[in-house]
């Protein structure tokens, strides 16, 4: 959970904060949405998501093991479940795509590709900052559902002329 919340904020402050959305924006400039497009990211936001892991995970294991003294192994720590895993499969790797999968009812909770094409969009400001939970977003008024967003078929992706995305980066 506290891997996703500061997933959500991280993302959210590259679209807020200019100086990282001059970062972020390489990421928004792709005009069609790939599996690599995950990949379409300035080098200084990848140090940056990698440091905000070593933080919360640090956190998270160094909390663990003294809370469990003793009872953890690393596998338990470090190992992947197989719900992390199934959402991998299903979810994370169509965000970046063209297949309009949906969840749902389910989108109240989980991050379905569409909604994460919807945060893509050029026509859809704002929204679905989320990795995985919905719930970040729908605290902060940014959640849309896939069924309340209209047409999929008609996305645009790519910045606008004046250099923003889906959103525009404000001093805060």
């Amino acid at each position: 959970m506290l891997d996703d919340l500061s997933r959500f904020l991280l993302h959210r402050l590259m679209h807020r904060v200019p100086a990282l959305w001059n970062l972020h924006q390489v990421h928004h400039s792709a005009t069609t949405l790939t599996p690599f497009t995950v990949f379409r990211v300035h080098p200084l936001e990848s140090v940056l998501y990698t440091l905000r892991g070593f933080v919360v995970f640090s956190g998270v294991a160094g909390a663990s093991i003294w809370l469990f003294k003793g009872q953890l192994t690393a596998l338990d720590i470090l190992g992947v479940d197989a719900l992390g895993f199934l959402f991998n499969v299903a979810a994370a790797n169509l965000r970046h795509s063209h297949v309009p999968v949906t969840f749902g009812a389910a989108e109240r909770y989980i991050i379905s590709p569409l909604q994460h094409q919807l945060h893509h969009s050029r026509d859809h400001a704002d929204v679905n900052f989320g990795a995985c939970f919905s719930l970040w977003d729908r605290y902060f008024g940014t959640l849309v559902l896939s069924k309340d967003a209209g047409n999929p078929d008609g996305l645009r992706f790519g910045l606008n002329q004046s250099g923003s995305g889906s959103t525009r980066a404000v001093d805060v």
